[in-house]
């Protein structure tokens, strides 16, 4: 990730918080895909740089940083820029 963070294309993480229950975190059919719960976005800061440990990473992930569908969008029109 620290390293496409200036990329044309960034990677962007996406943690998913799901219930308890297996059977609840998603439903797909032709016309919808609906995940249960909810989920936070990750981009590395310009402050982020790259480590040896090519293992792990300890990030913080802040909760204003909820993913949604103004979320998405915003996040597209910024990398298209």
């Amino acid at each position: 990730m620290i390293e496409r963070k200036n990329s044309l294309y960034p990677l962007i993480l996406i943690l998913f918080i799901l219930p308890s229950e297996k059977d609840e975190w998603v439903n797909i059919s032709e016309q919808e895909l609906i995940t249960k719960k909810c989920a936070y976005w990750f981009i590395p800061g310009h402050s982020e740089v790259s480590t040896t440990n090519s293992r792990k990473k300890r990030i913080s992930i802040s909760k204003e940083n909820l993913f949604n569908i103004e979320t998405l969008n915003q996040l597209i029109e910024n990398i298209m820029q």
